[in-house]
């Protein structure tokens, strides 16, 4: 079945290789794929991250063709998109900046929400281009930190004992998500055109709140 395919391919990643030693004051972490397997925390934060990767890699992948549905120039369309990279190096050094008045989980909630903020900005920029702007800061500012949180949340959830494993294990979910996301949002826009694949990210992306919620619980 799709799940147990999906489960061999995480066991596969996590499973410890015979050739190399485990750190020292580490466990050899033989037991666990297993553990970890059977772990709600894991798969919740793994689909929570998934949930990030498929509303920024659908935007960003069908950007344009969005803002030319919108009825952007192409030139300012090409401005808009050239905007995000630089607005993602913002967003790390805001979360740097709020480290002394937000902790890990803040900010992470406010990444979800500022990811859903943008999807919607988006959906709107038609009948008002300045919430171009509003797109480009907070969708920007959410994926940069976002790199950054990936790590220190599947630390802080599931623990530092094995942690590389761990964290390949959650990389399986996030770029399989990466991937499937472009077809996934040509799919929605065959049917309903680009405003429904953004309405549909802005759910995603509250789902993904959702699931990470529901990792903390289960951590």
């Amino acid at each position: 079945s799709p799940f147990q395919s999906h489960s061999f391919m995480v066991t596969r990643s996590i499973r410890p290789s015979s050739s190399f030693s485990a750190p020292m004051g580490r466990a050899t972490g033989t037991a666990t794929a297993p553990g970890l397997l059977t772990r709600p925390a894991f798969w919740a934060l793994g689909l929570a991250m998934g949930c990030i990767a498929l509303v920024h890699s659908g935007t960003l992948q069908h950007l344009l063709p969005i803002l030319d549905e919108a009825g952007v120039a192409a030139e300012r369309a090409v401005l808009v998109a050239s905007f995000i990279g630089p607005m993602q190096v913002a967003g790390r050094l805001a979360m740097i900046w709020s480290e002394r008045f937000l902790s890990h989980h803040g900010v992470a909630l406010a990444g979800f929400a500022a990811l859903a903020i943008a999807e919607l900005a988006l959906m709107a920029s038609g009948a008002e281009p300045m919430l171009l702007a509003v797109f480009v800061l907070f969708f920007g500012g959410a994926v940069g930190t976002a790199s950054i949180l990936r790590p220190l949340l599947a630390r802080e959830i599931l623990g530092e004992e094995d942690f590389g494993a761990k964290s390949g294990a959650l990389a399986v979910m996030f770029f399989s998500a990466t991937a499937a996301a472009p077809y996934g949002g040509a799919l929605i826009w065959a049917r309903g055109g680009y405003d429904a694949m953004l309405a549909t990210g802005a759910g995603v992306a509250v789902l993904g709140a959702a699931l990470y919620l529901l990792a903390r619980r289960g951590a």
